[in-house]
This record gives C-alpha cells, sequence and structure tokens, in this order.
C-alpha cells in the first residue's frame, strides 16, 4: 500500500507540476497580451489626438477657404457696380463712330452725321437697343460737299424708317487720313 501511496503522491506532484507550468505559461501570454493592448490603447490615444488635430486643421482651412469664398462675391459685387458706374461714362466720354459708307474719292471730305431713331427706344425693343440708341449715334461718311453728304445721310438713314439725320458737320477727327494731315 505504501507503494500505491507514493504512485499516487508522485502522479500528484506530477499533475501539479504540469499544472504549475500551465499557469506560468498562461501567465506570461496574458502578459504578452496586456503589453499589446496597452500599446494598442497608446497608438489609439495618439491617432486620437491626431484625429483631433487634423479636424481642427480642417475646420480652420474650411472658415479660411469661406472667408475666402465671401471676399470674392463682395469683390465681383464691387467689380460689378463699378462697371454699372463706369458703363455709361465710358459711353459718354468716348464717342463710338460708325461707318456710314467705305466708298471715297481721292477729293471728298470726311464728314461726321449724328443720327437718331425714336422706334429703337421703344419698350418693345431689348435694353440694348434701348441702350445703344439712348444718344444720337455718330456716323462718318464721304463725300464731295455738305449737301452731298446731307443727301447721302438721308438716303442711308430714311425717315420712313424712323430715323432722323440731327447734324452734318465736317470732321474734326482726320478719321480717313492715316498721316494725320488734311
Amino acid at each position: 500500500m505504501i507503494g500505491a501511496d507514493v504512485s499516487y503522491i508522485l502522479m500528484l506532484v506530477v499533475v501539479y507540476g504540469a499544472v504549475v507550468a500551465f499557469l506560468f505559461r498562461l501567465s506570461r501570454v496574458f502578459t504578452g497580451h496586456q503589453a499589446r493592448i496597452e500599446a494598442l490603447r497608446q497608438q489609439i490615444m495618439v491617432m486620437g489626438q491626431e484625429n483631433l488635430r487634423l479636424e481642427d486643421y480642417q475646420g480652420k482651412r474650411q472658415a479660411e477657404i469661406d472667408t475666402v469664398k465671401r471676399e470674392i462675391v463682395e469683390i465681383q459685387a464691387s467689380i460689378q457696380g463699378l462697371e454699372e458706374s463706369i458703363g455709361p461714362d465710358r459711353m459718354r466720354s468716348r464717342p463710338r463712330i460708325y461707318l456710314a459708307n467705305d466708298r471715297r474719292l481721292p477729293t471728298d471730305q470726311e464728314y461726321l452725321i449724328k443720327v437718331s431713331n425714336e422706334r429703337m427706344l421703344a419698350a418693345t425693343r431689348p435694353p440694348v437697343y434701348r441702350t445703344s440708341w439712348a444718344t444720337p449715334r455718330t456716323y462718318v461718311l464721304w463725300a464731295s460737299s455738305m449737301e452731298a453728304a446731307r443727301n447721302n445721310a438721308e438716303g442711308r438713314f430714311p425717315t420712313n424708317a424712323h430715323f432722323l439725320v440731327e447734324s452734318v458737320e465736317r470732321s474734326p477727327y482726320f478719321l480717313g487720313d492715316r498721316k494725320g494731315a488734311r
């Protein structure tokens, strides 16, 4: 019986040793997993801080973009206002001269004729026509005399088409003379 007790005790010692070895190994595995979990937690914390920093950066850039967009809209509005205010002044300051005819003889002289058309100012006309004909148009034509210039103008702009030749005068601009001399 003593032999059976000893073998039983030996078997208990071996089982106890195996359990202790298993527990030590389990402890090492658990410690390794804890270290990995802690490293992952650190990475998550760093990534969270980086994510907050990037969100803050993105918010600041979006605010800058919104500010620039508002400034662009304001600048475009001011440009539009300036163009609208300058437009009529520019039209008044620089006379637009149209070509009534381009045929001339070497003896012909340049004449400027002012022509208006009340029909172009009608409310049914597009705004472009009303703006363009708001003031009389100036045309250049070549003729041998003042009478010939008036006849040419009245033939080119007849009254039955609602044109009115307001004036015919000698041109002070030297439009057809490239050398600047008369």
